[in-house]
């Protein structure tokens, strides 16, 4: 849900030519000084001159995107599936509406600076994006910006919402508020500052902050921002704190919010049915609210996560802590949470090859089970009943996932990349999976009785699968597993135990070097020259969370898998049904030259610590060689 959302807003502040803040407190001129302090999210970039290649290699990827004709093929795809009045309807708007967004030079308005927050005070969430364009094409902007605004409004024909232009302490705002619900958003400008703004209360906080009103705190100047980055590096380009307990507030009341406004606008009860249908619905109202309020109980572990970044040469660095509650001990999950254990020796594993690896400690999936399984039977209505259906259909079965599966799955987790040797025309690439198993042995029989099974129930439905000895590994145990499908992808993958992990390779070759190599006879990545430069220490003994990924290849991967299923849209078959379908593949596939253009990272690494109820982790983004000099404008 929120991920989602913060997903984006990285992604867009990311892709921005910008970042923010310094030192311990926000410098006056700084955007995060227009958000209100009770956001749950806030982050902020802003330019400086050691992010600026990175800005510009950005800036050419949205201008590639601008020029794909990604919209025509939208278009496309509308208008294919409309028919007479409506296809002409929809014609006119679209022209309309692509006539005013052309007005503006989107590039521009995130040059200088801009920040994003999201506030949930009721059903409807205010969202907050503020920026300060380039200074050249400002006025331009916020002519294009306003003349969006009206274009939108004209397209209300009955009277639905209310559309203003108008100058209130000194800031000149371009509203459109719905007149049946208490949604809204506005156009803001004031200075060199432009922003949009959703939701009423909203854009009654930004305004008030924007006018100086000192009845409204900011969140850079929320103590409990300030305190969260006190713990973190100063920030150079970039700046964000998500504060997870307040969000977790917010929605302990989502529903009781939600209740209040549905009783406004239902009906009233017919005479006779009105008491004893009222009880009988709030009692079970009431118990399902106690469920979601016991599930937030039990989730509610999170205090706040923050970050600030830097650039290091070419090597743009982010520090982020993840802080648990002082309450979090009352909860089931943080049980689950403390017992975990940094991730052990996991470079030992790792062939000097490697390319990308992840290694982790997650929390143990038996206890994680049952956990879910006490939550369902105490707290969920006829939860009882329910598991017991759940365990008699194990039975029918005969597979029970807590004795067959999870009784012997540790939390340890660890993949590995390596180059294949022989390259195919489905990649050059090589996989191995590593899961930490607590009893080899009983994990053993429960592998070898499952593949012998599944073996047969293959034969029994007349489908094709085996599971025979590999033939190159040196170590016992080890089998092969041949599909039509994996066969026709050249792929010829296996799956054993060795070592207290449970070991699945995309071929016996990736295993073997994996297993030479942990016993000293292939040199580990250790002596990966990249790995060294572009990598992070990972031998504090601490860690629960390490990743290396090449990303050099990146664009590439991106553009080829892109323009395959544009190609795959062109052989659906043309007829009115699928004609839609088609045009939004083809959409899709002119994204390709886009991904193209994602060609300046090297690599990225993540390690995570824990200590003291907080994770800190550090993340490295290394750019190629020379991307400082080579940014095409």
């Amino acid at each position: 849900m929120k991920t989602n959302r913060l997903l984006i807003a990285a992604f867009i502040l990311g892709a921005a030519p910008l970042p923010l803040l310094g030192a311990e407190r926000a410098p006056a001129e700084s955007l995060g000084r227009y958000i209100p302090s009770d956001v749950f999210v806030f982050v902020g970039k802003a330019h400086t001159s050691e992010h600026e290649f990175v800005e510009a290699h950005w800036a050419r990827v949205f201008r590639a995107l601008c020029s794909c004709g990604i919209e025509r093929e939208v278009h496309n795809a509308i208008s294919t599936s409309l028919e007479g009045e409506d296809r002409a309807k929809f014609e006119a708007t679209w022209d309309k509406l692509m006539g005013a967004l052309k007005g503006v030079q989107w590039g521009d308005l995130p040059a200088n600076e801009v920040a994003i927050g999201e506030r949930i005070s009721g059903l409807f969430p205010d969202w907050f994006f503020l920026a300060r364009p380039k200074a050249e094409t400002l006025e331009d902007n916020v002519r294009g910006l306003a003349e969006v605004m009206r274009t939108l409004a004209s397209f209300d024909t009955g009277g639905n919402i209310e559309y203003q232009e108008r100058e209130e302490r000194g800031i000149h705002i371009w509203s459109i508020d719905f007149r049946q619900a208490p949604i809204g958003f506005c156009l803001l400008r004031k200075g060199d500052i432009v922003g949009v703004v959703a939701g009423l209360p909203g854009r009654a906080d930004c305004i008030a902050l924007l006018s100086g009103d000192k009845g409204v705190t900011a969140i850079v100047d929320s103590p409990r921002f300030r305190s969260a980055v006190a713990e973190l590096p100063a920030a150079e380009h970039a700046i964000g704190f998500v504060d997870i307990n307040r969000l977790m507030g917010v929605l302990r009341r989502l529903p009781m919010i939600a209740m209040g406004m549905a009783q406004q606008h239902l009906p009233p009860h017919a005479e006779g049915e009105k008491d004893a249908d009222c009880a009988e619905s709030k009692a079970e109202v009431d118990v399902w609210l106690g469920v979601f309020a016991s599930l937030i109980d039990m989730v509610d572990v999170m205090d706040y996560i923050a970050f600030t970044g830097r650039m290091e040469g070419e090597q743009e660095i982010t520090e982020t802590i993840s802080k648990i509650k002082p309450t979090a001990s009352k909860s089931p999950l943080y049980n689950l949470v403390a017992s975990q254990k940094p991730v052990e020796a996991f470079q030992r594993y790792m062939p000097v090859e490697t390319m990308s690896f992840s290694a982790s400690s997650f929390v143990d999936p038996g206890a994680c089970y049952g956990v879910i399984k006490d939550f369902v039977v105490t707290k969920i209505p006829n939860g009882e009943t329910g598991w017991k259906e759940w365990e008699r259909i194990q039975s029918e079965i005969s597979f029970n996932i807590e004795e067959d599966l999870l009784s012997w799955l540790g939390g340890e987790f660890i993949t590995i990349t390596i180059p294949r040797a022989t390259p195919s025309p489905f990649g050059g690439e090589d996989g191995v999976v590593m899961m930490r198993v607590k009893d080899p042995e009983l994990a053993r029989a429960k592998l070898s009785a499952g593949l012998d099974r599944l073996v047969r129930v293959a034969s029994e439905y007349g489908q094709v699968f085996q599971a025979d000895p590999t033939t190159s590994i040196s170590t016992n145990g080890f089998r092969q597993l041949v599909h039509p499908v994996t066969a026709g992808l050249l792929l010829r993958p296996c799956i054993g135990v060795w070592d207290n992990w449970l070991v699945f390779g995309a071929s016996e070759h990736a295993v073997e070097m994996c297993i030479q190599t942990a016993r000293g006879q292939h040199d580990t990545i250790a002596k990966n020259a990249r790995f060294r430069a572009e990598g992070l220490p990972t031998d504090s003994g601490n860690v629960y969370l390490a990743s290396f990924t090449d990303m050099s290849k990146m664009g590439e991967q991106l553009t080829s898998a892109f323009i395959g299923l544009g190609f795959f849209g062109a052989s659906i078959p043309e007829n009115r049904e699928t004609r839609p379908m088609k045009a939004m593949i083809r959409a899709l596939g002119s994204l390709g030259p886009v991904f193209n253009e994602i060609n300046f990272i090297s690599s990225k690494c993540d390690v995570t610590t824990f200590e003291n109820d907080t994770w800190h982790t550090t993340t490295k983004f290394t750019y190629k060689s020379g991307a400082k000099s080579t940014v095409s404008e």
